[in-house]
Order: C-alpha cells, then sequence, then structure tokens
C-alpha cells in the first residue's frame, strides 16, 4: 500500500464532495483495520490544518 498515493486519491475525491466520514474514506481505499488505525492521524491533523 502506498499511503501517499492514498491520501492524494482522498485530496482529489474532497475536491467534488464536502463531507466524507473516516469510514467512508477508508472504505474506499480499502484500508485494514491496521491502515484505519496507522492512518487515521494523518487526515486528523489535514481536518485541523485546513487541508
Amino acid at each position: 500500500m502506498n499511503l501517499e498515493k492514498d491520501l492524494e486519491r482522498v485530496k482529489e475525491l474532497l475536491k467534488d464532495v464536502k463531507y466524507l466520514t473516516f469510514e467512508q474514506i477508508s472504505s474506499f481505499l480499502d484500508w485494514t483495520e491496521q491502515d484505519k488505525k496507522d492512518y487515521k492521524a494523518i487526515l486528523m491533523s489535514w481536518v485541523d490544518s485546513g487541508d
């Protein structure tokens, strides 16, 4: 799994959609439970910074 590539896909998706839940994002990217734990902090930091 390529985290950077996945996160760029999320950014692209969010250009067309105003709001997605974390579960919707992780489902879209087919993340495992471990991926969810590892990447949630990164996504939340984007929310906090306004990205």
